[in-house]
């Protein structure tokens, strides 16, 4: 019988979907699997703020109590699909991803979408990139993320802030709101799911969400950071300094403290994902963090 996806229904999905990151991540530290942290960050912040229902979204691949894999849609015509590491060059994966494509394509269509996409394919994992092609699907090199990395097993920098301002992390949720004030200013897009993300998430931990507080008492910059404990690797997304704050070496403080963070809970190394094309490839690449490969967006015409 042909296997049939379940749509999202809460914690024992989420953790389920989580255990295909780690899996894969463990299993060969193949550089095809997203972080923990991303996980987290779709389903409680981005898929939330576009008002965006999981059980229509989310859905996942079992085989008795076997997970097998997720499938994953958002706006636009995205989707994305990770499988057990054991699953990556099975029958299952072409199953998997044939109707993957057939929902995206069915939703794209009442969206208006003439294209879908899917954004997170390493161009070192063509096991992957060869399904895609064979259902059709063309690589888009012209914007790639980097994937890169940190290595934590020793000392680490500091960085000095301006007088007057305060390197700490979120102390709590009374702090939402001004945790989502320069999240809006940096992205220039609502952020009111702050509060339900800061409480939903599973993986999400204060003592991660590094901040520079200003003179007067706003958030002038941030860096999230999330560790996947099993892998002991740690994670940031998202990252920003406030317009009105720029130049004040604030992002190298938040970067650095989210560091030693991240060592401090058991870390060997922390990845980032920036744009190459865009200016904060160049910053953290400053800061330390070794290129390890490309990640390209694969497109498909309706």
């Amino acid at each position: 019988m042909a296997l049939q996806p379940q749509p999202f229904s809460g914690d024992k999905d989420f953790q389920a979907m989580r255990s295909i990151l780690t899996a894969g991540m463990q299993a060969s530290q193949h550089s095809g699997y997203v972080h923990i942290g991303d996980l987290n960050w779709w389903l409680y912040y981005i898929l939330p703020a576009k008002n965006c229902d999981l059980r229509e979204s989310a859905y996942v691949w079992r085989d008795g109590d076997a997970v097998l894999g997720w499938s994953l849609f958002s706006p636009k015509g995205v989707f994305d699909l990770f499988v057990h590491p054991d699953e990556r060059r099975g029958a299952h994966r072409a199953d998997m991803l044939a109707w993957t494509v057939e929902r995206a394509t069915e939703r794209a269509r009442y969206a208006g979408e003439a294209e879908l996409s899917t954004e997170f394919v390493f161009m070192d994992d063509p096991v992957w990139s060869d399904l895609l092609a064979a259902h059709g699907f063309t690589p888009d090199a012209a914007n790639p993320s980097l994937y890169t990395a940190f290595d934590l097993s020793s000392g680490l920098p500091t960085a000095p802030i301006p007088d007057g301002f305060t390197l700490r992390t979120v102390s709590g949720i009374h702090e939402a709101e001004a945790r989502a004030a320069v999240h809006r200013a940096v992205f220039r897009k609502p952020a009111d799911k702050y509060h339900s993300f800061m409480t939903t998430a599973p993986d999400y931990h204060l003592d991660l969400d590094v901040v520079v507080v200003a003179p007067d008492g706003q958030f002038a910059a941030f860096a999230q950071g999330w560790v996947d404990v099993e892998n002991s690797i740690g994670l940031f997304e998202p990252v920003g300094t406030h317009p009105d704050f720029r130049k004040l070496g604030l992002c190298r403080a938040v970067i650095y403290e989210g560091l030693r963070r991240m060592q401090a809970a058991g870390a060997t190394e922390a990845h980032v994902y920036p744009y190459e094309n865009h200016d904060a490839s160049e910053v953290y690449r400053k800061l330390g963090f070794q290129t390890r490969g490309k990640i390209i967006v694969y497109r498909k015409a309706i």
